[in-house]
This record gives C-alpha cells, sequence and structure tokens, in this order.
C-alpha cells in the first residue's frame, strides 16, 4: 500500500483494483478495502472488507494516489463522503459512507 506522509491513519488497508476486477463492478476505477481495523474511523463509520470507494466529496478515485491526495485535504474532524460499491449476490449496489477524519495523524 502507498502511504502518504501526513494523511490520517483511517483504520483501513487499501488496493487497486485490477482490470478485470473493475470490469466486474462495472467501475473505471478505485480502491478496494482489503481489511479493516476494529475501533477505527472505517469500522465506525461501516466499511467492510471488500467494499470499494470510488468517489470522495463527490469527486473520482481513481488508485491509492487518488485517494490519498483528496484525503489529505481535510484536517481533523472533517467528515468526507465517500461512494461505495458493494457487490452482493451477483449484483452491484452503491452505498453513501460518512467517515470522520481522526485526530492520529501518521
Amino acid at each position: 500500500v502507498k502511504v502518504k506522509k501526513d494523511i490520517p491513519n483511517l483504520g483501513m488497508e487499501l488496493k487497486d483494483l485490477s482490470d478485470r476486477q473493475l470490469e466486474l463492478l462495472d467501475l473505471d476505477g478505485g480502491v478496494i478495502v482489503a481489511s479493516v481495523e476494529r475501533y477505527s474511523s472505517a469500522a465506525d463509520a461501516g466499511m467492510r472488507q471488500g467494499d470499494v470507494i470510488f468517489e470522495i466529496n463527490k469527486k473520482k478515485v481513481k488508485s491509492i494516489d487518488d485517494f490519498n491526495d483528496q484525503i489529505e485535504k481535510h484536517k481533523k474532524g472533517d467528515v468526507v463522503r465517500l461512494k461505495v460499491r458493494v457487490k452482493q449476490d451477483e449484483e452491484n449496489f452503491d452505498r453513501l459512507v460518512f467517515m470522520e477524519i481522526p485526530s492520529n495523524i501518521n
């Protein structure tokens, strides 16, 4: 995972999506949640392993670099709006997740 300095630890590990995953999810970009730490901002917001984040505050996320660039623009206490795609029973569902930026900065 690519990590930039001064990006809040949201409590989730992210990975870029493969071309095949993008095709299956009918997306042109995004990052997949590989894991979620207990008691983290991600866990509090209801993020789950396998969720795919493809927008932050209505801006497209195509890669981990895009995700980090968007998150580092915010300060602790800000709430970001994530658009998340979930694959369930062979169908794709989108949901909105609101996550607070924590005070712990790496």
